[in-house]
């Protein structure tokens, strides 16, 4: 059987040799592009080199000073070093005083070979002829001495030229080599990009194919088994299918549920021949833990008792059904003599109570009536006391007013006296006081007319006061009388509802006694029909354990 999890591990592992490959050809391809970036630069130092050391042979050749010498033999040496490391691989110095190196590899195209055995020969020419110059420089300065002293001896103009011609060359050679480096690093990283899509084509057509084998290997079986599920939460035992194919952890998922259907089914046969009566099946649990195996025991064994506590109590029932429809049918008998006798107290009563609640009507009018008084009584005291108030302030009104009649006197006064004053200034000016004399005068005269106005309102306002103090005293003495009336009243009013309230109370105790007695003959008419349904009752229910005793012969325990 192959399981779930190996299946995954295998997708994972798919997905996992995919990205070392991916990761596997990026680093391959990124330290090749680092060897070939040492190697363009030092193929590109060569360039540089080449001139350097034709620039060196000449200024020595035209100086004579041997640290051009040198130098150019320094720069030979490097260069020397240098190609041979390009083409056959190896050590190449980093620096020209060659102290650093690298290990580099040969050259790794035949293109590239060809170009730096091509500058190999032209370099071995180029050495040849340098060294030949310079052997010929040397013995002109053993020759002549003076003379190359003097700077004024160089070699021939063919001789330099060749060179000349030889470093032009070996610069296109090295030139050309940089050049097909620079191409084959630029093929390396068009691969690597090639690469890596093929590996996304790789990746995409591979996930293509793993999305697939999930819908095809686990959604779909799994819908299937949830459907299984939603078939037996519905409880449609016959629409699942018992075939199964599979043998991983969907299809054991899918056995349990097909074997958990057939366990329900013939457990559902079970219960259906218990519902038939057959109470005496053997029930196989299906293991130590088949709780449900044990509950159906456990309801056939109960179920089992309750049908013998039945047929027993059935056998007593009938029995005591016969007893009980002759008692019932002495209470039937006793029950109608008293309800008899109930029934001729009652009209009695009945009576009693009839007059009763006439003589409760007779006081409620009488009541009524006091109570009307009453509210008129309680009427006039308010209007007498609402008169006594407007009084009061009548004579309020008047006090001020007398205050306000003083006041007006007091200034009468004062314009008097100013007047008198304003008579005496006027004669002393003479003829030209005489206008304002006139005016004096007649401001005295209006003062005196308005102190007579005022008297004659004071006297006004003091009789009026008199007829006031005369009216509230007659009403204060009318309101008592009222207030008499009202209290005689209220103590009518109050003994009339206490009559009321006894008649009241006898009505409510006689209706009290009348529904007890109609209670009672309910009672005893009811106990009459209870009896004569009792009895019937008793013939139904001895037919009925007859019939119970019948169905409970069907089931066999």
């Amino acid at each position: 059987m192959q399981r779930l999890s190996t299946r995954f591990f295998a997708i994972l592992s798919g997905y996992i040799l995919l990205f070392l490959a991916t990761v596997i050809l990026t680093l391959s391809i990124t330290r090749q592009q680092a060897d070939d970036g040492v190697l363009i630069n030092m193929a590109g130092r060569q360039r540089m080199l080449t001139q350097r050391m034709t620039k060196e042979l000449f200024h020595y050749l035209i100086s004579g000073e041997d640290q051009w010498l040198e130098s150019h033999r320094n720069t030979r040496n490097v260069f020397h070093a240098s190609l041979t490391a390009l083409r056959d691989g190896g050590q190449i110095p980093l620096d020209l005083s060659m102290e650093r190196y690298r290990s580099i590899p040969g050259a790794l195209t035949p293109e590239i070979l060809s170009a730096l055995e091509a500058g190999t020969e032209k370099w071995e020419r180029y050495r040849q002829e340098a060294d030949s110059v310079l052997q010929s420089r040397r013995e002109n300065r053993s020759s002549e001495p003076s003379r190359v002293s003097q700077n004024t001896e160089l070699p021939d103009t063919a001789a330099l030229n060749s060179l000349s011609s030889l470093s032009v060359s070996l610069l296109g050679d090295m030139n050309a080599a940089v050049v097909l480096m620079q191409e084959g690093n630029e093929r390396k990283v068009a691969s690597l990009i090639t690469g890596q899509f093929i590996i996304l084509g790789f990746i995409l057509v591979y996930s293509l194919l793993v999305l697939v084998y999930i819908r095809r290997g686990i959604s779909n079986p799994l819908q299937e088994v949830t459907d299984t599920a939603a078939i037996l939460g519905r409880g449609a035992l016959a629409e699942i299918q018992a075939e199964n194919t599979r043998s991983d952890e969907i299809g054991q998922l899918r056995s349990s549920f097909i074997k958990l259907s057939r366990m329900l089914d013939h457990r559902m046969q079970l219960l259906m021949e218990m519902g038939n009566g057959q109470l005496k099946q053997e029930i196989q649990a299906e293991g130590p833990d088949d709780r449900f195996a044990r509950a159906l025991v456990q309801t056939r064994d109960s179920l089992s008792d309750l049908i013998y506590q039945v047929r027993n109590a059935t056998e007593n029932s009938r029995s005591a059904a016969g007893e009980l429809s002759e008692s019932a049918s002495t209470v039937a008998s006793g029950a109608s003599e008293q309800a008899a006798s109930l029934e001729q107290i009652s009209s009695n009563l009945n009576e009693i109570r009839t007059r009763s609640r006439e003589n409760t009507r007779s006081a409620d009018k009488v009541a009524e009536a006091s109570r009307d008084a009453r509210q008129l009584v309680e009427q006039n005291t308010q209007m007498n006391n609402e008169l006594i108030r407007n009084m009061a302030e009548l004579e309020q009104s008047a006090s001020d007013i007398q205050s306000i009649t003083k006041t007006i006197d007091d200034i009468s006064f004062q314009i008097n006296l100013l007047a008198l004053n304003a008579n005496v200034e006027a004669a002393r000016a003479g003829k030209y006081g005489k206008g304002f004399s006139v005016v004096a005068e007649e401001v005295r005269n209006l003062a005196a007319r308005s102190t007579d106005a005022v008297a004659e309102t004071r006297d006004l306002i003091s009789r009026n006061n008199e007829l006031t103090g005369s009216v509230k005293a007659g009403i204060e003495n009318g309101n008592s009388v009222l207030v008499k009336v009202a209290q005689s009243t209220g103590d009518i009013h109050s003994r009339l509802d206490e009559v009321r309230r006894v008649l009241q109370n006898q009505d409510s105790q006689i209706s009290e006694i009348t529904d007890g007695i109609d209670q009672i003959s309910a009672v005893t008419q009811s106990n009459t029909a209870s009896a004569e349904e009792l009895s019937a009752a008793a013939d139904e229910l001895n037919s009925l354990s007859r019939r119970l005793s019948e169905l409970v012969e069907v089931f066999s325990i």
